[in-house]
């Protein structure tokens, strides 16, 4: 479903969200919720039970997964904090934040000034461990 969300295919998107789990890792729950016409109370209640999951998660990748998921439901904070995880455990993202489709209103929320420096700290730290050799 993320990737049919990140083609702009919330149709197929919330159909492909049968064939998904809804536990760990892929908490289909949360995305599910996000994807009704009108989410309110079932996100906020999908998102509440599973944030310490996903706050607990040690693969940075997920988190990154799980961020632009939350991101694209409009839970902004709990986003950014999985964002900053992936990025403080070296996925440093910096294209991704740029070009993913499902941060687009994170990108207008001043904390992704923040995200944004975070990643580059982070290139810039992988380069000196590279022993400076430019790095795309």
């Amino acid at each position: 479903p993320a990737i049919l969300l990140r083609q702009g295919n919330v149709d197929a998107a919330r159909r492909a969200l049968s064939e998904m789990t809804t536990g760990s890792p892929w908490y289909g729950e949360v995305l599910g919720a996000c994807l009704q016409p009108q989410p309110g109370p079932a996100l906020q209640a999908a998102v509440r039970k599973t944030e310490a999951a996903l706050l607990a998660e040690t693969d940075p990748e997920w988190k990154y997964y799980q961020g632009s998921i939350l991101a694209y439901c409009g839970q902004q904070e709990l986003a950014v904090r999985l964002l900053q995880g992936a990025v403080a455990q070296n996925y440093c993202a910096r294209e991704a934040l740029d070009a993913d489709p499902l941060l687009g209103k994170l990108r207008e929320s001043p904390r992704f000034a923040e995200l944004k420096q975070a990643s580059e700290a982070c290139v810039a730290k992988f380069r000196e461990m590279r022993g400076g050799a430019a790095e795309r």
